[in-house]
Protein backbone atom coordinates (compact mmCIF):
# COMPACT_ATOMS: atom_id res chain seq x y z
CA UNK A 1 0.00 0.00 0.00
CA UNK A 2 1.16 3.53 -0.69
CA UNK A 3 -0.68 4.96 2.30
CA UNK A 4 -3.31 4.30 4.91
CA UNK A 5 -6.37 6.34 5.81
CA UNK A 6 -7.73 6.14 9.35
CA UNK A 7 -10.49 8.77 9.49
CA UNK A 8 -12.07 7.73 12.81
CA UNK A 9 -11.71 10.55 15.36
CA UNK A 10 -12.86 8.25 18.18
CA UNK A 11 -9.90 5.86 17.86
CA UNK A 12 -8.02 6.05 21.15
CA UNK A 13 -4.95 3.95 20.41
CA UNK A 14 -4.68 3.41 16.70
CA UNK A 15 -3.36 -0.16 16.51
CA UNK A 16 -4.22 -0.37 12.80
CA UNK A 17 -2.25 2.83 12.21
CA UNK A 18 0.67 1.54 14.26
CA UNK A 19 0.68 -1.71 12.28
CA UNK A 20 0.65 0.23 9.01
CA UNK A 21 3.57 2.38 10.16
CA UNK A 22 5.52 -0.74 11.15
CA UNK A 23 5.07 -1.99 7.57
CA UNK A 24 6.40 1.30 6.21
CA UNK A 25 2.97 2.57 5.18
CA UNK A 26 2.43 6.26 6.00
CA UNK A 27 -0.98 7.15 7.42
CA UNK A 28 -3.44 10.00 7.08
CA UNK A 29 -5.32 10.63 10.32
CA UNK A 30 -7.49 13.37 11.84
CA UNK A 31 -5.92 15.69 14.40
CA UNK A 32 -8.09 14.22 17.17
CA UNK A 33 -7.72 10.81 18.78
CA UNK A 34 -4.78 8.54 19.46
CA UNK A 35 -3.46 8.06 15.91
CA UNK A 36 -2.54 11.75 15.69
CA UNK A 37 0.11 11.07 18.35
CA UNK A 38 1.54 8.22 16.28
CA UNK A 39 1.71 10.03 12.95
CA UNK A 40 4.48 12.56 13.48
CA UNK A 41 7.96 13.22 12.17
CA UNK A 42 7.08 12.61 8.52
CA UNK A 43 5.24 9.32 9.09
CA UNK A 44 2.15 10.59 7.29
CA UNK A 45 -0.27 13.49 7.56
CA UNK A 46 -2.29 14.73 10.51
CA UNK A 47 -5.20 16.73 9.09
CA UNK A 48 -8.45 18.37 10.14
CA UNK A 49 -11.43 16.07 10.57
CA UNK A 50 -13.25 16.91 7.34
CA UNK A 51 -13.47 15.38 3.88
CA UNK A 52 -11.45 18.09 2.13
CA UNK A 53 -8.55 17.83 4.60
CA UNK A 54 -8.53 14.04 4.56
CA UNK A 55 -8.52 14.12 0.75
CA UNK A 56 -5.62 16.58 0.70
CA UNK A 57 -3.69 14.33 3.10
CA UNK A 58 -4.23 11.26 0.91
CA UNK A 59 -3.11 13.18 -2.18
CA UNK A 60 -0.01 14.47 -0.35
CA UNK A 61 1.01 10.96 0.70
CA UNK A 62 0.36 9.61 -2.79
CA UNK A 63 2.46 12.36 -4.40
CA UNK A 64 5.21 12.46 -1.80
CA UNK A 65 8.59 10.73 -1.80
CA UNK A 66 7.54 7.13 -1.09
CA UNK A 67 10.83 5.91 0.39
CA UNK A 68 11.13 8.87 2.75
CA UNK A 69 7.52 8.36 3.91
CA UNK A 70 8.20 4.63 4.45
CA UNK A 71 11.39 5.21 6.45
CA UNK A 72 9.72 7.79 8.67
CA UNK A 73 6.74 5.48 9.24
CA UNK A 74 8.99 2.61 10.35
CA UNK A 75 10.96 4.89 12.68
CA UNK A 76 7.74 6.08 14.37
CA UNK A 77 6.52 2.50 14.84
CA UNK A 78 9.82 1.55 16.47
CA UNK A 79 9.03 4.07 19.22
CA UNK A 80 6.03 1.91 20.19
CA UNK A 81 7.20 -1.67 20.75
CA UNK A 82 4.42 -4.17 21.37
CA UNK A 83 5.46 -4.88 24.97
CA UNK A 84 5.34 -1.17 25.82
CA UNK A 85 1.86 -0.82 24.29
CA UNK A 86 0.49 -3.83 26.18
CA UNK A 87 1.98 -2.68 29.48
CA UNK A 88 0.48 0.79 29.03
CA UNK A 89 -2.97 -0.66 28.24
CA UNK A 90 -2.85 -2.98 31.25
CA UNK A 91 -1.78 -0.14 33.53
CA UNK A 92 -4.66 2.02 32.28
CA UNK A 93 -7.15 -0.78 32.90
CA UNK A 94 -5.71 -1.61 36.33
CA UNK A 95 -5.59 1.97 37.60
CA UNK A 96 -9.29 2.16 38.63
CA UNK A 97 -8.99 -1.14 40.49
CA UNK A 98 -5.90 0.03 42.34
CA UNK A 99 -7.81 3.16 43.35
CA UNK A 100 -10.60 1.07 44.86
CA UNK A 101 -12.91 1.18 41.84
CA UNK A 102 -14.63 -1.68 40.11
CA UNK A 103 -13.81 -3.40 36.88
CA UNK A 104 -16.23 -2.56 34.07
Amino acid sequence: ADGGLAPCPADTLGMAVLEALACGVPAVVPAVGGPAELVRDGAGCVVDDDVASLTAGVLAVAAGPAERWAQAARRRAEAYPWRTCVEAMLAAHDAPLAAGGRAA
